[in-house]
């Protein structure tokens, strides 16, 4: 955690476009930094926020792209896809079936329902992910809380720090570093290739 931390400060230093905050704007969507086609939202480098109930009556089906250091904070029910693109920084709570990707430098926290698709790509990832969820963290640093009959793919030097909250598959592949924690361990443990919790 205290790399994680090292390095969110130092991407901030060197002045990366991102580091949260993007150009000063901010908004609601829609609004005037962040407009909507229908359910489908765009937040450029602004400070946006999104609640899926404010595009889509049903507070579902939404979709927002977060492009060039914007900062953006997302809520969504039900099947909703938040891509996070370089140098933003994302929270997002989303409920159930939910596809979110960080990529490129992008810092994120996101809390993801029951069979939710979570992707971090070259990022900084804090990954809460429901029962039957799918999480892959690639050239990343990833701490991931895993929900029953989840799995988690750990791959191109990344590192990973997983806790599953029941049964859970891990992979971590040659160049990648990983810990896990199964719901009766007092601690986490390192290991390589792959390992599995079966609590739960």
């Amino acid at each position: 955690m205290l790399r994680f931390a090292f390095l969110a400060v130092l991407v901030c230093f060197m002045g990366t476009v991102g580091c949260g905050g993007g150009n000063g704007a901010s908004s609601d969507c829609p609004g005037a930094a962040c407009p909507c086609t229908g359910a489908m939202c765009d937040c450029v480098g602004a400070q946006c926020s999104l609640d899926c109930a404010d595009v889509n009556a049903s507070g579902d089906a939404c979709s927002l792209s977060c492009t060039s250091g914007a900062d953006c904070t997302t809520t969504c029910g039900e099947a909703c896809t938040v891509t996070c693109a370089a140098n933003t920084s994302c929270d997002v709570q989303v409920g159930f079936d939910n596809d979110v990707d960080c990529v490129a430098g992008a810092m994120c926290t996101v809390s993801g329902g029951a069979e939710s698709d979570l992707d971090c790509t070259e990022g900084q990832c804090e990954f809460v992910a429901a029962r039957d969820s799918d999480v892959d963290c690639a050239r990343s640093q990833c701490t991931v809380t895993a929900g029953p009959a989840s799995t988690v793919n750990c791959t191109d030097m990344s590192t990973c720090d997983v806790t599953c909250e029941g049964s859970c598959s891990v992979t971590c592949d040659a160049g990648s570093t990983c810990t896990i924690q199964c719901p009766n361990d007092t601690e986490p443990r390192a290991f390589s290739d792959g390992a599995e919790c079966n609590d739960g």
